[in-house]
Parts: C-alpha cells; structure tokens; sequence
C-alpha cells in the first residue's frame, strides 16, 4: 500500500484485495451494537460507583457521543464508496477535512474490536497464542488501523 500526503487529499493507492476488505469492515467495526463495544465505546464516568451520575451521563452525554460518532463513521462509509480498482489493486482517496473524522471512526474501530473479542495486552504484544481465526483477524485489523491512525496523526492537526 502507497500513502500519499498532500495539504488537500489522502491517497491510499496499490491497496491488496484483503487489505481493502479491511478497510471496508473500519464503519462496521466503529458501529458495533453489541453490549461489550457499547460498554468500552462509552464508558460511564464512575463505573457503577455512582448510578445517578452513571445514568445522568447515559442521558445526557451519550446520545450527543453518538451522534457524534455517526457523523464521523458516515464521512468514512461515503469515502470507502468512492474506493476504486486499478489494475489489480484499490486505490482509496479523499480530502484532508476528512482525515479527523478517519481519525476517530478508526480508533472507534479499534476499542470495539478489542472489546468484542477480548484482546488483552498480552495478546497486542504477541505474548499468547492466538488460535481463533476471528480473533486473529481482530488482532490484524486493530493492527493495521493503529498504522494508519499513527500516520494520520502525522500529518493532521486536531
């Protein structure tokens, strides 16, 4: 994969075919409905502690994250839309205003992936052996995001 860096666009050029799947699968990672990636997505402020304060923030707070979080993940949906083939390979390009809203819908992505499939450090570090092919998978993707969340961070200011 080539990444090209102007101040107007991201160009993501020579992308495999397994390389594109998982850029595809970054809006469906980001969106999980399941509980583990509710919990770990948005986190109450005193973890059960305080039930008042925890369910004021439900309330209050989360339904603006998530508003929030949509409007990031559906930049990046209509972006993957205009990922082309050529040649063999996929190419992937959109404006630098993007690259923040790129920025959080990957790492949304990457937190619920690690909540799904209950990644632990040890299992980032390559400490344990990894056998479940899904879980696997998890572990390349929160991999490969972190890559080109880092190289966003680069060149983007926040």
């Amino acid at each position: 994969m080539r990444i090209e860096w102007s101040p107007e666009h991201v160009i993501f050029s020579e992308i495999d075919e397994f390389i594109a799947d998982a850029l595809r699968q970054i809006p469906v990672c980001a969106s999980s409905c399941e509980d583990k990636a509710i919990a770990r997505l948005y986190p109450t402020p005193t973890d059960g502690v305080d039930e008042n304060a925890d369910e004021d923030w439900r309330e209050h707070v989360v339904p603006g994250l998530s508003e929030l979080f949509q409007t990031h993940i559906d930049v990046v949906l209509k972006d993957l839309e205009e990922m082309r083939e050529e040649d063999e390979s996929f190419t992937l390009s959109f404006t630098t205003e993007h690259a923040p809203a790129w920025m959080h819908t990957l790492n949304q992505a990457r937190l619920a992936l690690g909540a799904l499939h209950d990644i632990t450090e040890d299992d980032m570090e390559g400490r344990t052996k990894v056998s479940d092919a899904e879980k696997s998978y998890a572990l390349f993707q929160i991999e490969i995001y972190g890559f080109i969340l880092s190289l966003m961070l680069q060149h983007t200011e926040l």
